[in-house]
């Protein structure tokens, strides 16, 4: 959980809730924002600059063609 600074195994709240907002904290390049509920595509802090205009235009693609 944010700001307890110890593994999910070790906090107070282990309910699924609980776990579900863990799992945002996961540093990827896409992940669930479940205060929207939306997607967000993680630029600058996960990836060089250079490789950007790649991932939104794929992003970009995947999410049209739902």
């Amino acid at each position: 959980m944010l700001g307890e600074d110890v593994p999910f195994a070790k906090v107070g709240d282990q309910s699924y809730e609980a776990f579900l907002n863990h799992m945002t904290t996961v540093f990827t390049d896409v992940r669930f924002n479940l205060k929207g509920p939306t997607l967000e595509l993680r630029t600058l802090d996960s990836m060089p600059v250079s490789r950007f205009k790649l991932k939104w235009r794929k992003f970009i693609l995947t999410m049209e063609s739902f």
